[in-house]
């Protein structure tokens, strides 16, 4: 990818590193995913947060096949992994990473299902930390995650959420949807 932000595209295409594969079952060593992707010529950057121990080897991987770690994404859990999420974020920013996806779980680490209210407390220092790293949170639903558990009273959970981020001076962005922008329902020919 050009250094040069003016040679850039605008719209870059990423690939997640755990499907970078020939083959279900296979699991490259990291070096090989990355030649894999820079030789199939269509992707500008890899996405993946460096598992702890791997970190060196994906940077080394990165500047050898000039693919950028532009994006990352964990799952954690309220409760147990706050530090893991905040290590995640420094090694985003010193690895140039503009976007961590934060994937919070069901249960807290006690076992519980987590609240509204430490959804949003981790979510809103996510967010801090961030902001001071330079580093955009997304946070994301998934399927396993809180957001999905239908079990659960989805309206009193968001209100935690929403009360919690009333309640803070951080700075939210929020992403504009196709859905909201251009998109238009097809018209009958």
């Amino acid at each position: 990818m050009p250094t040069d932000r003016r040679l850039r595209p605008a719209l870059l295409f990423g690939i997640t590193g755990t499907n970078v594969v020939h083959l279900p079952g296979e699991n490259p060593d990291i070096d090989t995913r990355f030649a894999m992707v820079r030789d199939a010529g269509v992707f500008d950057y890899y996405d993946r947060t460096p598992p702890t121990g791997e970190l060196d080897a994906y940077r080394r991987a990165s500047e050898k096949y000039g693919l950028p770690l532009l994006a990352g994404g964990f799952f954690y859990t309220v409760g147990r992994d706050e530090p893991l999420l905040e290590w995640h974020l420094r090694v985003a920013a010193e690895s140039g990473t503009r976007v961590q996806n934060v994937q919070l779980m069901t249960l807290h680490a006690s076992g519980r299902p987590v609240t509204g209210e430490e959804v949003a407390a981790c979510y809103l220092q996510a967010c801090e930390s961030g902001d001071r790293l330079g580093v955009a949170v997304c946070l994301e639903v998934h399927v396993n995650m809180w957001s999905e558990h239908f079990g659960r009273d989805r309206p009193s959970k968001f209100q935690g959420i929403l009360h919690g981020f009333a309640q803070s001076n951080a700075k939210v962005r929020l992403a504009p949807r196709a859905s909201r922008t251009r998109w238009t329902p097809r018209q009958a020919p």
